[in-house]
């Protein structure tokens, strides 16, 4: 058996490594808060608040180091969210998940350009 190792470790790539982490976690960061404040302005505009337990209940969380997640975390989001037979939608989260879904690449471009 041949075994060929690369040990690409030198202190150059070390730092560029770094430096694209810390790139893509500022864009990631900044993604969540801007999908954060805008789903919170949509929950305005459809007025959907009620007790405005809903509108405090919005939050970005990281769950590891490449992924986050947004959360809508009250157990009457979707059914606002996507309507029911007795209530029109008020599409708050998906419109802002929307956005921020043809936002983000042009985001991760600019982070991570040299």
């Amino acid at each position: 058996m041949v075994e060929i190792v690369v040990d690409v470790r030198t202190l150059a790539t070390a730092q560029a490594a770094d430096a694209f982490r810390e790139a893509v976690d500022r864009a990631l960061r900044a993604e969540v808060l801007v999908t954060e404040r805008d789903t919170k302005e949509n929950i305005v505009r459809y007025n959907a608040i009620d007790t405005g337990t809903m509108l405090r209940s919005v939050h970005g969380q990281q769950v590891d180091d490449w992924t986050w997640k947004l959360a809508v975390p009250v157990p009457y989001a979707a059914y606002v969210n996507f309507g029911t037979r007795h209530m029109a939608a008020r599409p708050f989260f998906s419109e802002a998940v929307e956005a921020s879904r043809q936002r983000f690449p042009g985001r991760m471009r600019r982070a991570v350009a040299p």
